[in-house]
């Protein structure tokens, strides 16, 4: 069975429903969470979607991207592992290039550099309500 994967930080539904939107060409099963951080794995779906992939109904995982899994580079490495080691295919609709199976250090550098390019998005952000708050 193919497993589809939409995980939204917060609870914009636009937000939610891009992601519906990308991902409603697919066929599978769902697993939404809204409204639930990447920074950790203690969310309903995502449990839910690994204990379905651990007892076999799951062969492939299909996602905007690979940060839906996690915003952490260790814990997204452990579980692309974790994925290439139980034969899971995986699909990242925004990553065409995407291949668990062929390159390891791509993968991973890709991740890195989207979540570097976040971190500082949320840093210009964060400066910038700062500064605003200081000239009101």
């Amino acid at each position: 069975m193919t497993a589809i994967y939409i995980r939204t930080a917060t609870r914009e539904e636009d937000a939610l429903l891009q992601q519906v939107h990308m991902m409603s060409g697919h066929e599978g099963e769902w697993y939404i969470d809204y409204g639930f951080s990447g920074a950790n794995l203690n969310r309903p779906a995502w449990r839910r979607l690994v204990h379905d992939i651990m007892g076999g109904r799951v062969d492939t995982v299909m996602m905007r991207d690979t940060a839906r899994i996690a915003r952490n580079n260790w814990l997204l490495d452990v579980w692309l592992s974790q994925f290439k080691m139980l034969g899971i295919k995986m699909k990242a609709v925004n990553e065409p290039d995407f291949d668990l199976y062929n390159d390891d250090d791509q993968i991973l550098f890709r991740s890195i550099l989207k979540l570097h390019k976040q971190e500082e998005l949320q840093d210009k952000v964060y400066k910038a309500y700062i500064h605003q708050s200081r000239v009101k």
